[in-house]
């Protein structure tokens, strides 16, 4: 027996003794049983909840065997209700194979631990519950028993915690994983539906009492169906909108976190057959230091190539004392491990990949851990597959496209007159000429630039019937700006200007220093309300900056004028329209923009 079925067997055996001596000199004169018929059903409703509450592999991390719990303690006492759990407890690993692990050890182990274990929590439980002034047999619920019960609920809860805990602790599990809140808390939300049970049991007559356990179970079966469908959306599925090869990465992770809450390991790996290659297609390694992923070796390689070839699992409690022949079959760099499980996962006959745990430490592993590695193979086999299939029309999909692609491309290159083609090399013409002739202040396009691409424009907006629109910008009183500080400041003021009109313009607009401090904007593809909206933010803009962050002056604001391009007109009559909205927006006060439609 190893190091830690040992401890498990002396905690299980210390809380039996601490149980027994309590019983003995405490509740010995007190101890009733309820009748056999009622004691028999009792341990079969225990049976029930855990059948359709227990999700394997993970043993016995959720539950709803509260509900019975408190209901017997209220009705029966602690003594008595601890005692008709203990019985439920010791029949129950023996009864579910996931539970044992496949293991008749496992059983004992968990049958010594649990019996002892349920009668503490109940004995807790109820001395808590006394001395908040609980009370047993409650026919009526009155306000004065909540507390009571609330300090029961809580009490059951907190030392039930504590004491698997230090099981799974003594197992070498990580608590952490295992632990969760959903663990610590789940098990309140049935609370209520206990003290229920307790009060109609004593105050119903038999035959109703019954229709509402039959109530009561359908609804115990639905927990258990709907915590099926959470399990099974746990795992990626073909409806997932990841890329087949993501989800098969995705998955294997989900099958290193959950071996993270059960074994203890040092090594992880995640291995599929790839039957067309002839080759073993690692998709996680993991280590602990560094993860690593798609990484590939001859199928017959190894250990692995054995499990992959047999499709049976291999167990090495000891690699030093490890049968000769699979000795043989690995060539080691270094120091051998101490511990290895390798467990296929098989979809029917065909063996489909591998997971694969491996310790420094020897006798790590058993042989229930071993079974509990195969029944998490066993739950993630169909997944792998259908991911798998997936993935390979994804790879397909993906080819098939890229030659599509391909050929489109072609084809595209051929037809010169393709406008998406045109745009774009018109565009990065213009950037190219827009580079060339740059306003020497600004770092914008100068007046000459804006001029030839206006023209253009121009040309293309007649020829398809876009719309176009441009922008006159004056900044007011800039003459004071030069005046007051001098013109190096009136410098920094104008590079500022560009830089707020650059950041609203988009990849078909073209912003211009068109002299002194007056500037253009080209608005291809915008109509007049489009180019208003714009000129404003600008205006805007300019009105809410932060001038004085580095600049002498604490204000500055902007005039505009907006046209909107007509057929027939040239770019002299846009410009000279749009000059002249810029004059009227200044008698109007300045800091406005003043629009013109054309039409």
């Amino acid at each position: 027996m190893t190091k830690r079925y040992q401890l498990q067997v002396l905690w299980g055996l210390t809380l039996l003794i601490g149980v027994l001596a309590i019983l003995c000199t405490v509740f010995a004169e007190s101890l009733s049983l309820p009748s056999p018929a009622v004691t028999a059903a009792l341990v079969a409703a225990y049976l029930l909840i855990w059948h359709f509450s227990l999700p394997a592999p993970t043993v016995g991390i959720i539950s709803l065997e509260r509900l019975p719990q408190i209901a017997t303690l209220l009705v029966v006492g602690p003594i008595e209700s601890g005692l008709i759990n203990a019985i439920a407890a010791i029949i129950w690993p023996f009864t579910n194979r996931s539970y044992s692990q496949g293991s008749w050890r496992i059983a004992c182990i968990r049958a010594l631990h649990n019996a002892p274990m349920v009668i503490a929590i109940h004995l807790i439980a109820g001395h808590f519950y006394e001395l908040a002034g609980g009370r047993y047999q409650i026919q009526t619920l009155q306000a004065a028993d909540l507390a009571p019960i609330i300090v029961l609920a809580l009490t059951m809860q907190v030392s039930n915690t504590l004491m698997m805990t230090l099981f799974f602790r003594l197992d070498g599990r990580d608590v952490t994983r295992l632990l969760t809140p959903i663990y610590a808390l789940a098990d309140l939300l049935v609370v209520p539906a206990g003290v229920l049970t307790g009060l109609l049991f004593l105050t119903l007559p038999t035959s109703t009492f019954l229709l509402y356990c039959g109530v009561m179970l359908a609804l115990v079966v639905s927990v258990s169906s709907l915590k099926d469908r959470a399990t099974q959306a746990s795992v990626p599925s073909l409806a997932h909108d990841l890329s087949g090869a993501m989800r098969v990465d995705a998955m294997a992770q989900s099958v290193l976190d959950r071996c993270r809450m059960l074994f203890a390991f040092d090594e992880f790996f995640f291995v599929l057959a790839d039957r067309e290659q002839d080759e073993q297609e690692l998709r996680l390694l993991h280590n602990g230091d560094e993860q690593l992923t798609h990484r590939r070796r001859p199928m017959n390689r190894g250990l692995f190539g054995q499990v992959l070839k047999s499709g049976e699992s291999i167990l090495v409690s000891d690699w030093t004392r490890a049968d000769s022949k699979l000795r043989q079959r690995v060539s080691m760099i270094g120091d051998p491990p101490g511990a290895a499980m390798i467990v296929p996962i098989k979809l029917g006959d065909e063996t489909i990949g591998l997971v694969s745990l491996q310790s420094n430490t020897v006798d790590t592993y058993s042989q229930p851990d071993l079974y509990l590695l195969e029944q998490l193979a066993e739950q993630i086999a169909q997944p792998v597959a259908d991911a798998r299939a997936f993935e390979q029309l994804d790879d397909y999909k993906f080819r098939l496209e890229e030659r599509v692609n391909q050929r489109t491309a072609a084809l595209e290159q051929l037809n010169a007159e393709n406008e998406r083609l045109v745009r774009k090399l018109r565009r990065r013409g213009r950037m190219l000429e827009r580079q060339n002739r740059e306003d020497a202040l600004t770092g914008i396009a100068n007046r000459r630039c804006f001029d030839e691409t206006l023209q253009e424009c121009l040309a293309e907006a007649t020829a398809a019937h876009k719309p176009l629109s441009i922008a006159l910008f004056d900044i007011d009183h800039f003459k004071r700006v030069n005046d007051a500080h001098g013109h190096l400041v009136g410098d920094q003021v104008l590079r500022r200007c560009a830089r707020l009109m650059e950041r609203r313009l988009s990849d078909d607009h073209l912003a211009a220093r068109y002299g002194g401090e007056e500037f253009a904007v080209l608005l291809d593809h915008c109509d007049l309300d489009e180019a208003r909206d714009l000129a404003d933010s600008i205006r805007r803009d300019f009105e809410n900056e932060r001038w004085q962050a580095d600049l002498p002056i604490k204000s500055l604001t902007v005039s505009a004028g907006v046209v909107a391009f007509a057929p027939g007109m040239s770019a002299i009559q846009l410009l000279a329209i749009a000059d002249h909205r810029l004059y009227a927006a200044k008698a109007a006060g300045r800091n406005c923009v003043v629009v013109d439609s054309t039409e």
